[in-house]
């Protein structure tokens, strides 16, 4: 308490001493009054985790495919990380909410759930399961209507606010499997 009044009495100061007089209540409330400077503050900062978690929650799950402009920088290197070929895919945010909403109509209105979550730095790993339904021809396999479920993970890279890059594998025998299935039941 006394160090809130010594610090109510050194901003009244400060305001009287610089001609900008205002109307100061008491700290009654334990809470002090606001100057003109602490009104321009940076936002808080945002960990790399809580980017990529925001980004998987709106974005990746289908939610907001737009969002992706808040999240991923203009230009995002998409490794896809295969073991007989891997390619790397240049991604923007326009690209990448078209490759959600081609996810939508390949599997509807899919469940996304973020099952693990780890950062270091300015990376992140993140593994989720997308549970959602087989509506259109994928890899040659008619479309069935049953439910398809994606495990997938990606480590993602994070700087100034923003996925710079990222490299993303995903259980592509399981999933061919459960195609194979859909196909001779």
């Amino acid at each position: 308490m006394k160090q809130q009044k010594i610090n109510f009495v050194a901003k009244a100061a400060f305001l009287k001493n610089n001609n900008q007089q205002k109307e100061v209540s008491s700290p009654s409330s334990n809470q002090l009054p606001t100057l003109p400077e602490q009104k321009k503050m940076v936002p808080p900062i945002i960990s790399s985790k809580e980017i990529v978690k925001a980004f998987l929650t709106e974005v990746r799950s289908g939610k907001a495919p737009d969002q992706a402009k808040k999240y991923l920088a203009e230009t995002v290197l998409a490794h896809q990380l295969n073991s007989e070929k891997k390619t790397t895919v240049t991604r923007t945010p326009e690209n990448y909410a078209a490759h959600v909403r081609e996810l939508l109509t390949q599997y509807g209105n899919y469940t996304f759930e973020i099952t693990k979550l780890l950062a270091d730095g300015d990376k992140v790993y993140a593994r989720w399961k997308q549970s959602g339904h087989h509506l259109t021809n994928l890899d040659g396999y008619n479309a069935t209507g049953k439910p398809l479920n994606e495990i997938a993970s990606a480590v993602y890279r994070v700087k100034n606010g923003k996925i710079m890059e990222y490299w993303i594998q995903m259980d592509r025998f399981g999933f061919e499997q459960q195609l194979q299935q859909q196909q001779e039941n």
